[in-house]
């Protein structure tokens, strides 16, 4: 693992108004991940891990701090070059998938890739090698409504993986599919993006996750402490 920091949140603070009160989410958060790190978060509903991932992601500002993704401060880019950035440097794993519907499991892949301008020969090689990995290789032509939730959920790591990111985001990934069906989707998205070179980043609530991290931290009163 590189002692390069791919994250760094230097006192970072969030808060939301409620009616007439206030609420602070994050309160002076301060941490890094270093590239090649699988970081698990943790923390009860509400506790705030999807503000932080919105925070890391560009998809939101804070109030206070400075958040850092692989050296470019996020807090000092215009909404236009936090998307790019988005668009070229991040993969994304949700809970329900979010596949798009109308498109076939190779088209899903494809889409991010002619986003970042990736020729059509090379984009096909790059479905190709990751269906493979993925052990989805006779389903490219498949539509989304005709996978189970576990195959499903292998094609949005796939897809997360696609344009090569540096940084892996998945919020509560394997929190929509069965025990059994967790496991194999889990141990996929542990060693899959390590092997092609991304730090990956897990809200979670999956003990088996945590087990998985090389570090777990947890969010509890607005503050981001080791598990």
């Amino acid at each position: 693992m590189s002692t390069k920091a791919m994250v760094v949140l230097s006192g970072v603070s969030k808060r939301f108004r409620e009616g007439l009160s206030e609420r602070r989410v994050l309160d002076g958060v301060d941490a890094t991940i270093a590239a090649g790190e699988f970081v698990a978060i943790q923390g009860r509903s509400g506790s705030g891990k999807t503000t932080l991932f919105n925070l890391i992601a560009g998809l939101d500002m804070p109030d206070a701090g400075e958040v850092y993704v692989d050296g470019h401060a996020l807090t000092r880019l215009s909404d236009r070059e936090r998307t790019l950035f988005r668009r070229r440097h991040l993969g994304f794993v949700f809970q329900f998938f979010n596949l798009i519907p109308t498109l076939t499991v190779r088209e899903n892949l494809g889409f991010s890739l002619d986003l970042n301008g990736v020729a059509a020969a090379k984009a096909d090689s790059i479905i190709v090698t990751l269906l493979e990995a993925v052990g989805l290789a006779g389903r490219a032509d498949s539509f989304p409504d005709r996978l189970s939730g576990g195959e499903q959920q292998r094609v949005a790591i796939a897809r997360a993986l696609a344009h090569a990111p540096r940084l892996v985001l998945a919020d509560e990934p394997t929190g929509n599919l069965d025990q059994e069906t967790e496991s194999g989707v889990l141990a996929l998205l542990a060693e899959l993006p390590r092997l092609r070179g991304a730090t990956l980043v897990v809200a979670t609530h999956s003990a088996e996750i945590a087990r998985r991290a090389d570090r777990v931290l947890l969010i509890r009163d607005g503050r981001l402490t080791a598990a």
